[in-house]
């Protein structure tokens, strides 16, 4: 059994940080993030393969602007999770003063 002492330091612990599902989603964008860093890498190679080509230098503006939209998107996402995970923390002390 867990002194009273530890039990209240324990469940004091569990206001102040994010919860599972937060830090599932931010693990999910970080994957995200890597995954568009790695096609933009990709991207760049088929760029330089194909400078010459204005067509094909068309379609790779196209896609950058799409992993630029994509990457605002993730860090926006990020955002709103961390800000949501703070509110959460604030909205449980709160409770905790009831």
């Amino acid at each position: 059994m867990i002194p009273r002492a530890k039990y209240h330091e324990r469940k004091s612990n569990i206001y102040e940080r994010p919860t599972i599902q937060h830090e599932m989603w931010k693990k999910e964008l970080n994957f995200y993030d890597e995954a568009l860093n790695f096609l933009t890498k990709r991207l760049e190679e088929v760029t330089y393969i194909h400078l010459e080509e204005k067509d094909m230098l068309k379609e790779v503006g196209h896609f950058q602007n799409q992993f630029i939209i994509q990457k605002q998107n993730s860090d926006t996402f990020l955002h709103d999770i961390n800000a949501d995970g703070y509110k959460l923390v604030e909205f449980a002390k709160d409770l905790r003063q009831l």
